[in-house]
């Protein structure tokens, strides 16, 4: 039910926003770029990934989320699902597109995290842009 009512919202909200040209020669499209992957340890990265594909936290319980995104995107939806009990640990939405879009999940008990942004554009041939990343270790001291 919560859901359903911040989509409505949104969607009565979209006319009070500044108006905002779609641009047809770019995609509507977000990309996670932190967190990269690596080794941080109290909140520091220390060591590269060779690969991009995992993340791990040691000493902190929180997650900074920042994204880079198209200049058509309104609003962003993050996501903190819970790998291995299937269930979504904790959600934020970022409506302010002046400052970038980001959040910062704080309280993370140990695990095994995906972390996915959802973007709603204004597009009409391309209205929904996201991204994940995934694994995301999260080792509190």
């Amino acid at each position: 039910m919560k859901r359903l009512m911040v989509m409505l919202a949104i969607v009565l909200l979209i006319p009070a926003l500044p108006a905002v040209e779609a641009d047809s020669s770019n995609d509507s499209s977000i990309d996670i770029t932190e967190p990269s992957g690596g080794i941080y340890i109290q909140g520091d990265r220390i060591l590269p990934s060779f690969t991009p594909f995992w993340t791990a936290f040691i000493g902190t319980s929180s997650i900074d989320v920042e994204t880079e995104a198209s200049s058509n995107i309104l609003t962003v939806y993050f996501t903190l699902y819970d790998v291995q009990a299937k269930e979504t640990v904790d959600k934020r939405l970022d409506v302010t597109a002046g400052d970038g879009f980001s959040c910062t999940f704080s309280n993370v008990p140990r695990g095994i995290y995906l972390v996915a942004a959802v973007a709603l554009a204004a597009d009409i041939e391309e209205p929904v842009a996201s991204d994940w990343h995934t694994p995301i270790f999260v080792l509190p001291m």
